[in-house]
């Protein structure tokens, strides 16, 4: 799955649960996906990112303020722009590890684990919690 697809796709399941305007879901659009190559594969680090602005920035979430679980992600900090993003979607449980303690940074998300992750932001229940 592409970036602009993952990210067309939350925007939607966004739509079809909170309703909302052409203009602001544009605006989160632009907002989330920032910097990113909309044709790109999708790297988990960059859905971590997509999702943890997303949630921000609709804040139907807030931030975790303990997120001393990530830590024992071994890959945490390959990527340090990814940190924040990582962990908070990590300790939320919307995106799993690719192993115990490594969450998989550059592993490339598969259209059937795009759709679990997207359904995980917007249902608690179906999380897995570390």
């Amino acid at each position: 799955m592409n970036i602009s697809t993952f990210t067309d796709k939350l925007i939607n399941e966004y739509i079809l649960k909170y309703g909302s305007s052409v203009d602001e879901t544009e605006k989160i659009k632009k907002i989330i996906s920032i910097g990113l190559l909309p044709n790109n594969l999708l790297e988990k680090r960059d859905a971590a990112r997509i999702i943890h602005l997303f949630i921000r920035q609709t804040k139907i979430e807030a931030d975790e303020p303990d997120w001393e679980k990530a830590k024992q992600l071994k890959d945490l900090y390959d990527c340090h722009v990814c940190v924040d993003h990582v962990a908070q979607i990590y300790v939320k449980g919307i995106i799993n590890p690719a192993k115990k303690d490594v969450f998989g940074m550059r592993n490339m998300i598969t259209d059937k684990e795009a759709e679990a992750i997207i359904s995980r932001v917007f249902d608690i229940n179906k999380r897995m919690m570390p």
